[in-house]
C-alpha cells in the first residue's frame, strides 16, 4: 500500500504500521528472489519511568517500556501487483502520569481511530495486543492503481481491571483506495480513498464497545504547477468517527458527520 497524497493517516497508509513506540530500534530484512522479501523489526521507547513497569512482567519487553516487534513478508508479480502479509505483537505501558496507554488498533495506531479503539482498558492498564494486516496495490494501468488493506486485532488486559478481571478486546479496520495518475493533464494525480477506521467491535466484561461503525471517505488531487511545485487541495469527510459513542467528548456533544479541508503546497529542490 502506498497512499501518496491522502490526508487521513490510516488510509495513507495501514494502520498496523502506526504506532507509539519509535524512539529506538532494530530491523532487517532477506530478499529470497526478486519477488519475495521477508523483513522483521523490533522498536521501544528509551523507557519512562513508569512505577508499573518493574521488570517483573515478561511483556514488559527489553526496555521496560512500550514496544512493538513486527515481521513482514512482501510478494511482487512483475511491475503490476504487490502484496504484504505483516504480523505485530505490542505492549503498551499504564498511566504514569504522563504516558497514556493507547492501544487502538491495538498494535499500530498512534491515536488514529476511536476513543474506545485507543483506549478499551483503561488509562492506567498495561496491555499486550497482537495485529494480522493484510494489504495490496495493483497497477491496472498507467492511469489507474487499486490499493486496499485490512488489519484484525487481539487484544488483552496485563491487569485486573474491577470486576472484569483481565478483559480482552477486538479491533478491525479496512480501507480502500483508488488512484488516478496523469488525470486531466500528465503530471496531475486525483485519488479518492473509503474506509473504516480502528474500532472496537468486541470487549469482554463490563468494557465500552463501539455501537456504530466509523466510515471515512478521503479525496485529493494534485496539480503539478512545475516539476518543482505541486499543490494539493484535499479533504475528509468522516461518518460516526467515534463510534457512536461521546467518551471523551464534551456533554451534548453528538458523534456527528465531520468534514475537513486541507490544501498542502510541495517544493522539490
Amino acid at each position: 500500500w502506498q497512499g501518496r497524497n491522502f490526508t487521513s493517516d490510516f488510509l495513507d497508509a495501514p494502520t498496523f504500521y502506526e504506532q507509539d513506540a519509535d524512539e529506538i530500534g532494530i530491523g532487517g530484512n532477506y530478499q529470497f528472489n526478486k519477488h519475495i522479501n521477508l523483513a522483521a523489526g523490533y522498536v521501544s521507547d528509551s523507557g519512562t519511568g513508569d512505577t508499573l513497569d518493574d521488570g517483573s512482567n515478561p511483556a514488559e519487553g527489553v526496555f521496560i517500556s512500550n514496544w512493538a516487534a513486527s515481521t513482514q513478508l512482501t510478494g511482487s508479480v512483475g511491475k503490476k501487483f504487490q502484496g504484504v502479509l505483516a504480523f505485530v505483537h505490542e505492549y503498551k505501558e499504564g498511566n504514569s502520569g504522563t504516558e497514556t496507554t493507547t492501544t487502538g488498533a491495538f498494535g499500530f495506531n498512534d491515536g488514529v481511530g476511536t476513543s474506545t479503539a485507543n483506549n478499551p482498558f483503561g488509562s492506567s492498564v498495561p496491555a499486550t495486543a497482537e495485529t494480522l494486516g493484510l494489504s495490496m496495490r495493483y497497477n491496472f494501468s498507467p492511469r489507474f492503481i487499486l490499493m486496499a488493506y485490512g488489519s484484525h486485532t487481539w487484544a488483552d488486559a496485563q491487569a485486573s481491571v474491577g470486576s472484569d478481571g483481565d478483559p480482552s478486546a477486538r479491533a478491525f479496520s479496512a480501507g480502500l483506495g483508488f488512484v488516478f495518475p496523469d488525470l486531466f493533464r500528465e503530471g496531475n494525480e486525483g485519488g479518492v480513498a473509503v474506509g473504516i477506521p480502528p474500532h472496537v467491535y468486541n470487549n469482554s466484561g463490563t468494557r465500552t464497545e463501539d455501537s456504530d461503525t466509523p466510515f471515512a471517505i478521503d479525496l485529493y488531487y494534485n496539480f503539478a504547477i512545475t516539476d518543482n511545485i505541486s499543490i494539493r487541495p484535499g479533504g475528509i469527510i468522516l461518518f460516526n468517527g467515534n463510534g457512536g459513542n461521546n467518551i471523551g467528548a464534551a456533554p451534548g456533544v453528538n458523534d456527528d458527520t465531520v468534514f475537513v479541508g486541507a490544501l498542502k503546497t510541495t517544493f522539490k529542490f
